[in-house]
């Protein structure tokens, strides 16, 4: 694992790994283990690295009707680079999915 810290980022450009190899770098993020990273009381979870998209945004791009993984793309952008992240999109769409269809229907 590469880690480049905020003050040799400058010197480490021409080291880092391959746009397809980042996005196993994080994989704790990709299955929601990280602990509140955007500092709001663990409500953000980033999902797609490539292009720092979170779990809130892809629920509410399958909210909107996007169902498959190409479709969250074409919504938000989420997995649209490297896939690293596909598997985890998937179980949010499909999640967003089965708690609709458990919704009851207003009269």
């Amino acid at each position: 694992m590469v880690r480049v810290s905020p003050i040799d980022a400058g010197n480490t450009a021409s080291r880092l790994p391959s746009r397809k190899a980042l996005g196993t770098l994080h994989p704790d993020a990709l299955e929601g283990r990280i602990n509140d990273p955007a500092g709001d009381g663990g409500t953000t979870v980033i999902v797609c690295h490539c292009h720092a998209v979170s779990a809130h945004v892809i629920e509410a791009a399958a909210l909107a009707g996007a169902r498959t993984v190409e479709e969250v793309t074409e919504a938000c952008a989420a997995g649209g680079d490297c896939g690293s992240c596909h598997r985890v999109i998937e179980r949010l769409a499909d999640g967003v999915r089965e708690r609709s269809v458990a919704l009851p229907i207003p009269a």
